[in-house]
């Protein structure tokens, strides 16, 4: 619970609140530009900023909390594949 499902909610909120923090800004910004222009900005920018936060997860999830991390140890001996008999 608290490994998975935890960390997904809470980065799913975080993007929530960031994304509306973007999208507030930014479309307090851009008064001065025609309405059909302010749309696709603030459309981009809200798409920006989960795009941003996928990249976040996605380093979070995969490079950081479940990474696998093969133990190589070099002082035991290769294994003959068919017998099992050290090399």
């Amino acid at each position: 619970m608290f490994k998975e499902v935890v960390p997904f909610w809470a980065l799913a909120f975080l993007g929530l609140v960031i994304s509306t923090i973007a999208v507030h800004e930014v479309g307090n910004n851009i008064k001065q530009y025609h309405k059909a222009l302010q749309t696709v900005i603030v459309a981009a920018t809200n798409i920006g900023s989960f795009g941003v936060l996928w990249i976040v997860k996605f380093i979070i999830f995969n490079e950081l909390m479940f990474k696998h991390h093969p133990e190589v140890l070099e002082d035991e001996p290769a294994l003959d594949g068919r017998t099992g008999i050290p090399t």
